[in-house]
């Protein structure tokens, strides 16, 4: 008897005045992709407010499990998630019994080692203005961006222990490729941002001890010689980023691919110079290869 198919679900935090114009139109090309891949995909949007924190909207990604086990008739799913939607799904694997209901947590440019430009915009370092494009990209406002900040996300990892397999995928461009809203932070994240510290990295460390990992190298047979010819793969700096996130930034768990493309690009937003299909792919694959249910 084969094994019982499990959903996928796909996270992402979105403005509300941003959703009430697009609702989940940014990603079409991402689901009609994920089709392709004989792959249905239920989106999942999570409607952000000003003051929200990474607990709030892991307490709304609950609610839309729940209902979504009574829509699809499934009691455990695959989750995908965007941007800094990772870290809300984290939380509520952790703390609030997520993983119960969670096979597995594929990441898209999450920044799971919190965020240089967060605290860049803590320290005034830069302005909301230059924030603004990033935050309707990523789907957060200014203040709750501030929350990604390093020393935030940092106690956030020692305190956040999950069962649950992560995968990690990333992007990079240089700045002068980026979209033109992403340019210019790009562009600052490489010149100022140094790697992260031994104390930090240590820390990490700790916590992989504590996280109970299941069958972490899986992935890397089937696509080890595969990625390390594509030429999309970027090895590079720290300071090496997305446009909104740094590539040491947003590895976790088990760590796929950096992409070369911006935070957009990935997911289909943007230039459309990357193309996304690769992203479907890698993603259908793992999963297919890793799990076969679904």
């Amino acid at each position: 008897m084969s094994a019982k198919k499990i959903p996928v679900l796909f996270t992402f935090n979105t403005l509300r005045n941003v959703y009430r114009q697009f609702q989940t139109q940014h990603f079409d090309q991402l689901k009609a992709l994920f089709k392709q891949q004989n792959i249905d995909i239920e989106f999942l949007p999570i409607i952000t407010f000003d003051k929200d924190t990474i607990e709030k909207r892991a307490k709304t990604i609950q609610q839309q499990i729940n209902e979504a086990q009574e829509k699809l008739g499934s009691q455990k799913f695959h989750i995908v998630s965007y941007s800094a939607s990772g870290l809300d799904v984290r939380y509520y694997l952790s703390n609030l019994d997520g993983d119960k209901s969670v096979e597995s947590l594929t990441t898209i440019a999450t920044p799971h080692k919190g965020s240089f430009l967060a605290e860049a915009f803590l320290d005034n370092k830069i302005n909301q203005q230059q924030i603004e494009p990033i935050s309707r990209l990523i789907g957060m406002s200014p203040y709750s961006f501030s929350e990604l900040n390093t020393e935030n996300i940092q106690q956030f990892n020692m305190e956040t222990v999950s069962d649950t397999q992560v995968y990690s995928i990333g992007g990079e461009r240089q700045s002068s490729h980026c979209s033109q809203a992403l340019a210019v932070s790009g562009q600052f994240i490489q010149d100022n941002k140094q790697q992260i510290d031994s104390h930090t990295l240590y820390q990490d460390f700790i916590q992989y001890r504590q996280n109970k990992k299941k069958n972490l190298d899986l992935s890397k047979n089937v696509y080890e010689n595969k990625l390390e010819n594509e030429q999309d793969i970027q090895k590079g700096l720290p300071g090496d980023n997305d446009g909104v996130f740094a590539i040491d930034e947003i590895e976790w768990g088990t760590h796929l691919i950096n992409f070369e493309a911006d935070h957009g690009e990935l997911v289909g937003i943007g230039n459309n110079v990357f193309q996304v299909s690769k992203l479907a792919g890698l993603v259908s694959d793992n999963l297919k290869h890793v799990y076969g249910n679904l």
